[in-house]
C-alpha cells in the first residue's frame, strides 16, 4: 500500500547495519541536553563513549555491539587504563547501554 501523505517526499533508508555509534551517541547527547543534565554528567558520558570508540571504532554500527564486544572492551580498559577504578568502568558500561 502506498502512503499518499508521503508521496514526493525524500525517504532516507538506514544502512544495513542501522545507526552508527557516532549517530547514536549524538542522539543520546542531544536528548540529555534537552533533559538539562549537568555539563559534568555529559562530560562523563563523552569520556566513556570516547574510550569505547577508541577501542571499537566510531564508524561501527550499534548492531555490532554484543556481549563479546563488551567483554573485550572491559579487558581493554583493564589493560590500557589501569588508573580507572571498577566503579567508573561499570558507569561507562551503564552509559553504553543507554546509547
Amino acid at each position: 500500500m502506498v502512503d499518499l501523505a508521503n508521496k514526493g517526499k525524500r525517504v532516507t533508508l538506514q544502512p544495513k547495519g542501522g545507526r552508527t555509534l557516532a549517530e547514536a551517541f549524538e542522539d543520546f547527547a542531544q536528548a540529555k541536553r534537552v533533559m538539562n543534565i549537568s555539563e559534568e554528567t555529559l562530560r562523563h558520558y563523552k569520556t566513556g563513549y570516547k574510550y569505547f570508540v577508541d577501542f571499537f571504532g566510531e564508524g561501527r554500527y550499534c548492531a555490532e555491539v554484543n556481549k563479546d564486544a563488551i567483554l573485550a572492551y572491559l579487558a581493554y580498559i583493564r589493560e590500557n587504563k589501569p588508573d580507572i577504578v571498577q566503579k567508573t568502568v561499570e558507569t561507562y558500561i551503564r552509559g553504553l547501554r543507554t546509547v
